[in-house]
């Protein structure tokens, strides 16, 4: 089972073989794929699709799935492209034709960077929430909201960065209820509710701004995180221009992160369909599973963990 080690500290440059056209124009490689064909449950052939760019040596041909086992084949290679795969062992007992995984023009290889985790608890399951972002003194929405299934929540970001401007939010979220005071004969009479806000626990404090007039005094009531109505309990006198009515706005029950450095591991040169595994090693001679292994659906990956306190060495084993 191939694998490849590299420090921690390290970062990996890949240069690729150059495939050029007949008439000289340049084609950035990229991985061959095909199709499988069965008949009664044999792999009989394989048909091109697409022969990719940039082979230089003969690449591995894996056909995965489709219920069966034993089928092997061989990539034949033409000036840099995948002509074609000969079936060397139609194998047996395929269901569906398997998932003909070419390996890619370019070699495996593994590279870190610097990453920072922000873990956050004691989130209530089922509740949505939403990653928020101080920036200019606004908090703004950060990617899409999401239930919780878990206490715990864990986001990653590249490079080293300031926690403290990172919030989580419980859904939906809290703002302040809004509404328009009535006038007649200078009194301020009654109130109609425009905005019943979100996220009210306990009856906010109402003001009567305004209006060239004195001493109007309003109550608002709650319902369910909401102001459903505000009751004037002084009319007050004076008023010659229409008031206006302040809410007090409802709190905010904010979860903050605390900051763990960690760091990106990235996969180039993968074959799609293939699974592969992760691993560790303190001094390159005892290696050990390191997080979750995974199907490739692309030649590249990339896996976030947080860092420990000694220097490791690290390599991905292509799984049986």
């Amino acid at each position: 089972m191939p694998g490849w080690g590299l420090p921690a500290s390290q970062n990996v440059t890949v240069y690729y073989n150059q495939t050029t056209t007949a008439a000289g124009n340049y084609l950035p490689p990229h991985p061959a794929t095909a199709t499988a064909i069965t008949n009664n449950g044999f792999v009989v052939a394989v048909t091109i699709v697409d022969g990719g760019v940039g082979y230089t040596n003969t690449p591995h041909v894996y056909l995965v799935g489709g219920g069966g086992a034993g089928a092997q084949g061989t990539a034949i290679v033409s000036n840099g492209f995948v002509i074609g795969v000969t079936i060397t062992n139609a194998g047996f007992g395929y269901t569906n034709p398997p998932t003909v995984a070419i390996a890619p023009p370019f070699p495996l290889w593994l590279g870190i960077a610097p990453a920072t985790s922000l873990a956050f608890t004691n989130l209530k399951v089922g509740t949505n929430y939403q990653l928020q972002i101080s920036q200019s003194a606004t908090w703004v929405n950060l990617g899409s909201s999401f239930a919780a299934d878990a206490t715990n929540y864990t986001q990653y970001f590249d490079g080293a960065i300031d926690g403290s401007i990172y919030r989580l939010m419980a859904l939906p979220l809290p703002y302040g209820a809004t509404a328009t005071p009535i006038l007649a004969y200078g009194f301020v009479v009654a109130a109609t509710v425009n905005d019943g806000g979100s996220g009210y626990v306990s009856t906010p404090g109402v003001q009567i701004i305004g209006g060239d007039g004195i001493g109007a005094v309003a109550k608002a009531t709650v319902s369910n995180g909401m102001v459903t109505a505000i009751t004037l309990t002084n009319a007050g006198f004076g008023y010659t221009s229409l008031p206006t009515i302040q809410i007090d706005p409802p709190p905010i029950f904010a979860l903050l992160p605390s900051v763990v450095k960690a760091f990106r591991l990235d996969y180039s040169g993968l074959t799609p369909a293939l699974t592969y595994q992760p691993q560790a090693s303190p001094d390159l001679s005892g290696w050990i599973n390191y997080g979750t292994n995974f199907t490739a659906t692309d030649y590249t990956n990339s896996q976030y963990f947080i860092s420990g306190t000694n220097g490791q060495f690290f390599r991905l084993l292509l799984l049986p």
